[in-house]
């Protein structure tokens, strides 16, 4: 009997894909093809629905019509119905997806094309009802909780090809931000239920639990093997074939093993060399309030902004480069959140709004100090949490 093919339905927020396409590749009149992510979701199986979702009469989507229709979608019109420019994209495109699940069972997988943090519902109710759930969508505009709650996560810059690639200082402290591939592995030698050695054929998908955004294509490889073979000799002793069963296997280091090569230095270093941490508490609390009255200023600011109003505040007592991975890590920890107006660039000149319940210095100081210790934790798997405090001069012991 042939294996049964998985049944595809995919849905497109295309206004938020199309921005964001226009963010990734400025140059590029029309970028978004859809040849591409058909053909990425026809090799996963047979796409049953296309469907796709916009105000078809503004620019960028009205682009896109054609090609749209060239490929049998059903265009969802969608006029704004708000001045901040939402057109209801969100909940029209979550009742559509519901509907079809529930009208019509066979479907497998649910192929989602957005950023928006407002479908981590819909993707829990797929997934309640047993059904995959695959992201589309542009690596910058996409949140982590979307990555770690789908069943996998697929970057369009892998499937419309990479930007040509940016030079100039702020490009390479993006680039060190970026999820370090190393630690992912040893979370998934910590969480090994045995010793034995792994089948190399199962890695990749065992991975792909973990973190659903995983790809060796946006670490440079484009064969999974050859990324796996770049690890050999530091978390790997080797590779050996399996004659009998006719498979590769893997021989990981333990994870005890792997432990016990960090030392302190390397943690502190981190800590105060990579993420910058302010140690100062009141130097802390004058930024958070010198940040609040920045957005009750103009309502809305961004934080290439905010960097330069806040090194004019303090007399540029404090570096620019501190102050951009104190404002990252305040976005990460949800101090403030973008705005939902239409804008082009990139998250530094993504326009910003403070939160409504972000006023609390105390709260603040505990978003920004967590943050601190959950990214030391997870670069350094293994090292007990009152080592991390102890060197951040939290606790004594």
């Amino acid at each position: 009997m042939s294996e049964q093919v998985p049944k595809i339905a995919i849905y497109l927020d295309f206004e938020n894909l199309a921005i964001s396409a226009k963010e990734a590749y400025p140059s590029t009149p029309r970028p978004l093809r859809i040849d591409d992510i058909l053909d990425f979701a026809k090799g996963n199986g047979d796409v049953l629905i296309k469907k796709a979702f916009a105000d078809w009469n503004k620019p960028p989507c009205n682009q896109y019509v054609e090609d749209l229709r060239l490929r049998a979608f059903d265009l969802i019109f969608l006029p704004q119905t708000s001045l901040s420019g939402k057109n209801g994209a969100d909940l029209r495109m979550t009742i559509d997806a519901m509907e079809d699940m529930w009208d019509k069972p066979l479907l497998d997988v649910f192929f989602l094309g957005t950023g928006d943090t407002d479908f981590i519902h819909l993707i829990r109710k797929i997934k309640e009802r047993g059904k995959e759930v695959v992201v589309l969508g542009f690596e910058h505009s996409v949140g982590r909780t979307i990555r770690y709650n789908c069943d996998r996560f697929e970057s369009l810059e892998d499937l419309l090809g990479k930007t040509p690639a940016e030079t100039g200082k702020e490009k390479k402290e993006e680039e060190e931000l970026e999820d370090d591939p190393r630690e992912l592995f040893i979370r998934y030698i910590k969480n090994r239920s045995t010793d034995e050695p792994a089948i190399l054929s199962q890695i990749k998908d065992d991975l792909t639990r973990l973190d659903p955004s995983f790809s060796e294509k946006k670490y440079g490889y484009k064969h999974f093997k050859d990324f796996l073979e770049s690890f050999r000799g530091d978390l790997f002793t080797s590779i050996k074939m399996d004659d009998k069963a006719g498979h590769h296997l893997v021989f990981f280091k333990s994870y005890s093993e792997l432990a016990s090569t960090i030392n302190e230095a390397q943690v502190r270093d981190f800590i105060d060399k990579d993420m910058r941490y302010l140690r100062d508490r009141a130097m802390r609390k004058a930024l958070y309030k010198e940040i609040i009255n920045l957005f009750h200023a103009d309502g809305e600011t961004t934080i290439n902004q905010m960097i330069d109003d806040l090194s004019a505040i303090f007399d540029k007592k404090i570096p620019k480069v501190t102050l951009k991975l104190f404002l990252r890590t305040m976005a990460e920890g949800r101090m403030f959140k973008f705005a939902n107006i239409k804008y082009t660039g990139n998250i530094y000149t993504m326009p910003q709004v403070l939160k409504a319940d972000s006023t609390s210095m105390e709260k603040l100081d505990d978003i920004y100090v967590q943050r601190i210790i959950d990214l030391t934790l997870k670069k350094f798997a293994g090292v007990p949490q009152q080592t991390v405090t102890r060197i951040m001069g939290l606790t004594e012991n």
